[in-house]
């Protein structure tokens, strides 16, 4: 076995014993021009396990097995990204994902003690880290879950370098170690690994207990649907605001998600049509004179 290949197992396996999970799921993602164009769609891995049943939940020691591993590694030289996802009877694992440095040091300063810190772009000129924080499950409580989720992706609009879009579910995919990221060009590697809780995560959903927040209904339309996601984004903020103890005020709101829609290249058209769609827009008067002047400012 060559040191490369010894290296990358010893990040991967690090990576698997910091969440102390039950299982992991393996998702591959098509991650290059070819495979995306030849309209390759992400798939589980389903492989037999130890106990030579097929399955697509396996356990630490079963992914590390040399079989599993060099069937990760081929779909990874193909040109998929190799995603993992925590299953646990006891914890939730809070994903933020593409954070820099600086953000990585403000969290820290803040309080947040994450699991696991993996480095996915690692550059001189700029690194760019993925972490997970733990936190256990309260079994008592059937809105917790829902509203770490919210938190959780607040939190990832905050501090990421991506675009979010609001999770579908708590546990979100997480980058593998040990293999390439295609969309930075490097390997992932774990450069933390503690198994231990986030209380400070579990504070901030605490403060959140008691604001009736319940799950949104489901809207027509997909996440890649502008009115989708500026509606995803105002809900974002109107949570921020009440998980700081703010006042939500709606033209507040607006305008926030008017300037936010503009830096990420929406065009007048889309964000007016956004804000026409507001009930308590439509309800004014001069509805679209107001419009006008929340996207002006």
């Amino acid at each position: 076995m060559t040191k490369t290949k010894i290296a990358r197992i010893d990040h991967f396996s690090n990576q698997l014993a910091s969440f102390e999970a039950d299982k992991f799921q393996v998702i591959f993602h098509p991650a290059t021009e070819v495979l995306i164009d030849k309209g390759k769609a992400a798939f589980c891995l389903k492989a037999f396990n130890a106990q030579g049943v097929k399955d697509q939940f396996f356990t630490a020691d079963d992914l590390l097995t040399d079989k599993l591993f060099k069937l990760m590694s081929a779909k990874n030289i193909e040109g998929y990204d190799v995603t993992i996802v925590p299953k646990s009877k006891t914890f939730h694992y809070l994903t933020i994902s593409s954070v820099t440095s600086l953000k990585l040091k403000d969290l820290a300063s803040l309080g947040f003690a994450p699991t696991m810190v993996t480095t996915i772009k690692g550059s001189l000129h700029i690194k760019l880290y993925d972490l997970v924080c733990r936190i256990d499950k309260d079994k008592a409580d059937d809105q917790y879950a829902y509203n770490a989720q919210m938190f959780v992706w607040a939190l990832n609009k905050s501090v990421s370098t991506l675009r979010v879009p609001r999770p579908k579910s708590l546990e979100a995919a997480i980058h593998a170690a040990g293999f390439k990221h295609h969309g930075t060009g490097s390997f992932v590697t774990c450069n933390r690994s503690l198994k231990r809780s986030c209380t400070e995560c579990v504070a901030q959903i605490q403060k959140v207990r008691g604001m009736k927040l319940t799950a949104p209904a489901v809207r027509v339309g997909s996440p890649d649907d502008t009115a989708f996601y500026l509606n995803a984004l105002r809900e974002t903020q109107v949570y921020k605001s009440r998980l700081l103890g703010d006042a939500v005020i709606d033209d507040v709101i607006d305008r926030k998600v008017a300037r936010q829609a503009f830096a990420e290249h929406y065009s007048g058209d889309d964000v007016l049509a956004f804000l026409m769609s507001q009930g308590h827009v439509k309800a004014r008067e001069n509805a679209l004179e107001h419009a006008v002047k929340l996207m002006t400012f």
